[in-house]
């Protein structure tokens, strides 16, 4: 039980992480955020196929991680979005310097709680 705690704590401590850049954000846009983090140069269809979310629903989420959100509002410029060199209508999704700083911070904290 003493581990699972721990375990729990640690969980905690890295989604406080994500509380602190914005206290509203959902869950899901967390996970694609973790998605693009573990596979930089995935796409939004990668994004769908390993969530089973929509595709509308991956593009609202990839646009509040990017420099620009939902109707031109500004997004949290996590992650980055270019055009593929070999096919210009798929868009490959990088972190940013700002998102690799929250993902270390993310696993910062989640390696220091206790």
């Amino acid at each position: 039980m003493e581990n699972q705690l721990g375990q729990l704590s640690k969980a905690i401590a890295f989604l406080a992480e994500f509380r602190k850049l914005d206290s509203e954000m959902q869950m899901q846009t967390a996970l694609i955020f973790l998605l693009i983090a573990k596979d930089e140069g995935c796409s939004v269809r990668d994004l769908e196929q390993l969530t089973g979310l929509t595709s509308a629903s991956c593009s609202r989420n990839v646009a509040a991680l990017s420099d620009v959100g939902r109707k031109g509002n500004p997004g949290h410029n996590l992650v980055a979005v270019k055009v593929d060199a070999d096919d210009r209508r798929q868009r490959n999704l990088f972190l940013t310097t700002k998102g690799r700083a929250v993902l270390a911070s993310a696993l910062e904290g989640f390696r220091n709680a206790d």
